[in-house]
């Protein structure tokens, strides 16, 4: 495994390519790079001169990603403690955290990853995880990798992101969110006009008729 991302670093830096590799935490309980620590002990046996894109080396090319539904099935996340732990300990190493919760307990030697709503009351992880996660001060990326096919999926994780914004206190005014809104759309709308001229736009008052799409829209 060192050897392979070796060489996949060997190439990113023969092409110049400005990205890197996430190393994540597995949701099996029968292999290596469970813990957080596998994974550091991983990107600590990567050759030097390819972990880091400048000679002062303050930009990595290898990160790491927890992912608490993984954490969960694979048997390390019974408790809120427990996760308090991973970010006190490891928090300035994980550079990204997909956020999602388990519907199933742990079954020893079973890869169980299979993600749900995170405010899903029926779901193992307790609420309170998520909201410590999305307090603590060394938390950069979170992203959902919760169900988003149908449209109640899609309202569902509406609520997750409006419910992560509130625990981090990232909460906008109405207006402001207006005021972003509008200026985006503007923005789209001339991108739009220069690559294919006028276009025909949707009439101020138009109403949908679906409630379901009507309350997405809210």
């Amino acid at each position: 495994m060192i050897d392979n991302i070796n060489e996949i670093l060997k190439e990113l830096v023969q092409q110049q390519l400005e990205i890197g590799i996430l190393l994540e935490n597995s949701a099996s309980n029968n292999c290596y790079s469970v813990t957080i620590s596998d994974l550091i002990d991983i990107v600590n046996s990567i050759d030097q001169r390819l972990r880091f894109s400048n000679k002062e080396k303050t930009r990595k090319r290898i990160r790491i990603c927890f992912n608490t539904q993984h954490y969960y099935a694979a048997g390390g996340g019974k408790r809120i403690n427990k996760y308090q732990n991973i970010y006190n300990m490891y928090g300035h190493e994980i550079i990204v955290t997909h956020m999602n919760n388990s519907l199933l307990e742990v079954i020893f030697r079973k890869e169980i990853d299979k993600h749900a709503y995170i405010l899903n009351p029926e779901a193992k992880i307790s609420i309170e995880v998520y909201q410590m996660i999305a307090e603590h001060k060394e938390v950069y990326v979170i992203i959902l990798e919760t169900p988003f096919n149908e449209l109640s999926e899609q309202i569902a994780q509406v609520h997750e992101v409006a419910k992560l914004r509130e625990f981090a206190n990232d909460i906008l005014n109405k207006e402001t969110i207006q005021k972003e809104w509008s200026k985006e759309k503007d923005q789209e709308l001339k991108q739009h006009k220069e690559d294919y001229g006028e276009i025909s736009t949707v009439p101020i008052g138009i109403q949908f008729e679906e409630l379901a799409i009507i309350n997405l829209a809210k």
